[in-house]
């Protein structure tokens, strides 16, 4: 099974969460938290590479959500969706994203987000490949080896 990255979508409205998973499950995982306590039972059960934070959120939920990520999870990206002056405040994520550019753009943004997380779960799951002498063994289908950095890569086509 390739690498995929794993995103949580976070937000009381559930029609926003449901256009999301439609945006972004062609290509992630996709989970979807429409309460601050099933996203937090989710954060701490499991791993994100990802979380989506939307605008309809008030900051001290934001808060909260940033806070039990970066100490559950330290690298664990954090979008946030803004709309006008809603939304979570920057110091409570990664990056933010006005919510009217659009489904391409935030499939881009996630994309740009998440591309150096999976290429270290890429790098970890291609070294398994490699004998106890040193040997290295096949390399499994879809990956290459990029002679510049030595590290097998997959190639990734989105669109």
């Amino acid at each position: 099974m390739e690498p995929t990255a794993k995103i949580l979508c976070v937000s009381p409205d559930p029609l926003l969460l449901q256009t999301r998973r439609w945006i972004l499950e062609g290509y992630f995982q996709v989970d979807c938290a429409d309460r601050l306590q099933e996203a937090a039972a989710m954060i701490e059960s499991q791993n994100y590479d990802l979380i989506l934070l939307c605008y309809s959120l008030r900051a001290e939920e934001c808060r909260q959500v940033h806070d039990l990520v970066r100490v559950r999870a330290p690298r664990t990206q954090i979008l946030a969706l803004t709309e006008g002056s809603n939304g979570c405040a920057e110091a409570y994520s990664d990056l933010q994203m006005p919510v009217g550019q659009g489904p391409y753009a935030l499939l881009k943004m996630v994309v740009e987000m998440i591309a150096p997380l999976l290429a270290i779960q890429i790098g970890k799951k291609a070294r398994r490949n490699v004998s106890h002498s040193g040997v290295e063994k096949k390399l499994p289908p879809g990956f290459v080896r990029n002679e510049a950095e030595s590290v097998p890569l997959r190639r990734v086509k989105l669109f």
